[in-house]
């Protein structure tokens, strides 16, 4: 990969790596689950080759949607969680302290 990089480096490809990087692990938490609600609803078998490739795509899409949104609420609980271990502003300093 490191190798096949140097031949990539552009800003646009740079950006959509980075934002896939970034989105991989809340990617392979959703797509399994995603992807079996799908086609638990959905009979491939009725469906075109065309049909099955914007399906493919759709599925793609959803992916990255909710996978951004887990990625989200992460982060927010995170901080949120960050802030109640905080101390900085709940116990007051000795400079503070003082009259």
């Amino acid at each position: 990969m490191v190798y096949f990089s140097k031949f990539f480096a552009f800003k646009p490809v740079e950006k959509v790596a980075s934002v896939l990087c970034a989105l991989s692990y809340p990617i392979f938490l959703v797509h399994h689950y995603i992807y079996t609600e799908i086609f638990r609803r959905i009979s491939l078998s009725a469906l075109s080759p065309f049909q099955n490739y914007l399906l493919f795509f759709i599925c793609i899409a959803i992916v990255l949607i909710v996978s951004k949104m887990l990625d989200y609420i992460n982060s927010g609980v995170l901080h949120d969680v960050g802030n109640l271990f905080s101390t900085k502003d709940k116990i007051p300093s000795h400079e503070e302290g003082k009259p």
